[in-house]
């Protein structure tokens, strides 16, 4: 990557909002991919395997939004501006250089001010307790026993351990993964795998009927018995 960019290093942005821009011809690129390895005898398909892993988000943890910690600012925005309609209606003329300095923090405060009802409305619509003003579509994910902002990566593997389907998405849970991969070998191969391998955290009745009416026959244990 440095080599291609004549030693400069993009940062995390410039890099997600390439992802964003060519979205489609970077799909277009990993079919590409799967069709150069399928000419190659690669891509065995018949059985393949799938996985997630959590990738965290390069969200500052400070700049996290939630409806009391909204409130919260807009309170401790108010009280240095209330101060200042204090001294703008005081008679003495003593205290005109506090008023001064008093209007220069108001007109600070104020945009910081007007900008609150419009992330307390985008967090609203979120339909999330918290919201990342540095990486709003990141989400809270579990990962090795804690919680992380990120986001959650499936992957579906041939067996000859060739990646053939790829997800990037907020699903906190795995087992609404499964069937979109399933899709994505489809889309990606031409036609279903034979068989499907996963882990307990995929198990659920809907997958196993979705398969079942795909015609896979797929290896997903209940963690209840597991």
């Amino acid at each position: 990557m440095g080599y291609l960019a004549g030693g400069a290093q993009p940062d995390h942005w410039t890099l997600n909002d390439f992802r964003r821009r060519h979205q489609r011809g970077l799909n277009d690129l990993f079919t590409q991919v799967v069709e150069v390895a399928r000419s190659l005898g690669m891509g065995k398909w018949g059985h393949v395997a799938i996985d997630t892993t959590r990738v965290a988000a390069n969200a500052s943890r400070q700049r996290v939004d939630g409806e009391k910690s909204l409130r919260r600012e807009r309170a401790r925005i108010r009280r240095p501006i209330r101060h200042w309609q204090q001294a703008c209606e005081a008679t003495d003329p003593d205290e005109a250089p506090g008023r001064e300095v008093a209007a220069q923090h108001r007109e600070a405060l104020q945009p910081r001010l007007e900008a609150i009802p419009q992330r307390l409305q985008e967090l609203q619509k979120s339909g999330l307790k918290q919201r990342s003003r540095t990486d709003p579509h990141s989400r809270f994910v579990k990962s090795g026993g804690k919680f992380i902002r990120g986001y959650t990566v499936g992957v579906a593997a041939s067996e000859d351990h060739l990646i053939v389907a790829q997800q990037v998405g907020q699903e906190t849970s795995d087992n609404r993964l499964l069937l979109p991969l399933v899709e994505g070998v489809k889309k990606e191969c031409g036609d279903w795998p034979e068989q499907v391998s996963a882990h307990s955290a995929f198990y659920s009745d809907e997958n196993l009927i979705g398969l079942e009416r795909r015609q896979i026959d797929g290896y997903v244990p209940d963690p209840n018995t597991a």
